[in-house]
């Protein structure tokens, strides 16, 4: 009676559960590798895809699924960023400051930059939300919102930019530094491609970031000038459909410029499970500033493939080699501690070219732990841990006397219910858990359809009655 009275509750459980779980993970999915190491790989090979001709003076590709960098061109010249610096104030507004305080823009926010460089939306004394300043800093490059910000999260821009050097070495830029929030010419404000390159990755790991600078179109809370709120529409040509930049992969960005750096731009997209970034500084014109990065991601989504050296794993090759190391035990199963781990190679690169080498601990027990490392043209890219499960000698003085059934196993004799499998074992890895989780929800499903359709032949059994009893 109960779920027949709340069919449509549990039909709406259901449908809300389906529909949220893939939001969570697809949408604003971490970016990249986890430990955002940047390495690279490209003088190891003697063929590596020739790249192609920018006009920016400087520029890098960074394929962050693998940490890679797959092409570079004066990346650790510096160079002035303009407006591309915003990405490194709005991560650490984002970091310190709830969404909703309200920012107060001073004298100061406004009077304290370039008169050229002020958009005029803002008057002094207007209230803005954190939030809508953020929107406003990232899609429509507002000065005023960089510098309002920057008072409400450290005091005084001083102070902020204290934070901003701070920031930009924990994410690894070690030739960069920043003397504002919004990137108008300082002769000590510098970058290099290689740098922007970790800030703007290091920005893209907090989901908050990544929602706004994805963001198309938004309107702040009404101000003095704006009583319906200040539009603010994505500067960044290659997320409009309707602008010959467009391009389907970009998923957000920022871009930048001032006279002394030129056209800059920093854009990250993704392709199936390949996500790249690139940063181009000090490019002739805007025009040819989304050229090169196009160029870029072209080069990085067609010239190279992204291989999970996990999935890759010759399983006959593996195994032979932990049973080589075993001695008298017998190889039951075993199972690699990472499910993905990923390496950016060539497309004409041949997975079968990948070696996979085992080195087990020295041990006696039925668990033996040790390593798979994965090398290439001679060189080690990554080690993982592995363990393995192994079915140790039994000694049975008289077979014929014992009651345990004996089988012989690669030559040695071991009780029959102590045999491996010698593959991977299904059963010690967590895909149990994927497919419990979908058979329960599978169930539910099912339950619930069976309760809609019983209500409704209820329900019409119901009607019939009651048609009967008005023809009586």
């Amino acid at each position: 009676m109960y779920l027949k009275n709340h069919a449509k509750l549990w039909l709406g459980v259901v449908l809300c559960i389906l529909l949220c779980m893939p939001v969570s993970s697809i949408v604003f999915a971490a970016v990249g590798r986890d430990d955002h190491t940047v390495v690279d790989i490209s003088g190891d090979f003697t063929e590596w895809p020739e790249g192609p001709d920018l006009n920016s003076e400087a520029a890098l590709l960074l394929d962050v699924s693998s940490g890679e960098v797959l092409f570079q061109k004066n990346a650790d010249v510096k160079k002035y960023p303009a407006s591309i610096t915003k990405v490194l104030t709005a991560y650490i507004v984002i970091q310190d400051c709830d969404l909703n305080d309200t920012v107060t823009f001073s004298s100061n926010s406004i009077g304290g930059i370039e008169s050229d460089a002020v958009s005029g939306d803002i008057a002094v004394g207007d209230k803005l939300s954190v939030r809508d300043c953020l929107y406003l800093l990232l899609l429509k490059s507002n000065n005023e919102a960089a510098m309002a910000l920057a008072e409400h999260d450290a005091g005084t821009v001083e102070a902020f930019a204290a934070k901003m050097n701070a920031q930009a070495k924990e994410f690894g830029a070690t030739d960069s530094h920043f003397t504002n929030p919004h990137g108008l010419y300082n002769e000590d404000h510098y970058v290099t491609a290689r740098d922007m390159a970790k800030i703007f990755w290091g920005c893209l790991q907090d989901n908050t970031f990544l929602m706004i600078d994805s963001t198309v179109n938004y309107r702040t809370a009404p101000v003095k000038y704006y009583e319906s709120g200040i539009p603010c529409g994505m500067l960044h040509g290659m997320f409009n459909s309707d602008l010959g930049e467009y391009y389907e992969y970009a998923v957000c960005g920022k871009t930048g410029h001032i006279r002394a750096a030129g056209y800059t731009l920093v854009t990250y997209a993704r392709k199936d499970e390949q996500e790249l970034l690139a940063v181009t500084l000090k490019a002739d014109s805007r025009v040819e500033s989304y050229k090169d990065t196009k160029a870029l991601f072209e080069y990085g989504f067609n010239e190279f493939r992204l291989v999970n050296l996990v999935a890759s794993i010759d399983d006959d090759s593996v195994s032979r080699q932990i049973s080589d190391q075993l001695g008298e035990a017998v190889l039951d199963d075993y199972k690699v501690d990472q499910f993905v781990q990923y390496l950016t190679l060539p497309e004409s690169t041949k997975l079968s070219d990948i070696k996979q080498t085992i080195d087990l601990v020295p041990g006696e027990g039925a668990l033996r732990t040790g390593s798979i490392s994965f090398g290439l043209n001679g060189k080690t890219y990554c080690t993982l841990g592995i363990k393995a499960n192994v079915i140790l000698p039994v000694a049975i003085a008289d077979p014929a006397e014992s009651s345990i059934s004996v089988v012989s196993v690669d030559g040695r004799d071991l009780p029959s219910g102590l045999r491996g499998t010698l593959v991977k074992s299904f059963l010690n890895t967590d895909a149990w858990l994927i497919v419990i989780a979908l058979g329960f929800f599978i169930v539910i499903i099912l339950l619930t359809a069976i309760v809609i359709t019983y209500s409704k032949e209820r329900r019409r059994v119901r009607e019939v009655e009651r048609r009967r009893r008005m023809m009586r």
